[in-house]
């Protein structure tokens, strides 16, 4: 819990920007974030995020690399495509309303 405390501003920024412009088609939907409190371990700071029930493109590429398959240029490009216009939504929602996340 100590390293959530160290960056609290910043995480409390990036859950704001979740909060704020997750409703959108290509990024996955933000529904809230809670402290679990652990009396025997440090406490965890949980982020509760929709399910994607395909999986993640990284579950995708290791799914086709242990069938010895490679993604064809086509899956390549609608993939980069979608994150690509996620990132466009995000990039001008957070300039729109002024976010600036120092790293």
């Amino acid at each position: 819990m100590e390293a959530i405390l160290d960056k609290e501003d910043d995480i409390r920024a990036e859950l704001n920007v979740f909060e704020n412009h997750s409703h959108h088609p290509n990024i996955v939907n933000f529904y809230g974030a809670f402290v679990k409190k652990d009396s025997i371990a440090d406490d965890q700071l949980w982020i509760v995020m929709e399910h994607c029930s395909a999986g993640s493109v990284t579950d995708l590429v290791k799914e086709m690399k242990e069938k010895g398959e490679r993604l064809s240029e086509d899956t390549i490009s609608y993939i980069l495509r979608e994150v690509l216009a996620g990132l466009s939504y995000m990039h001008s929602a957070c300039k729109t309303n002024m976010y600036h996340m120092h790293w």
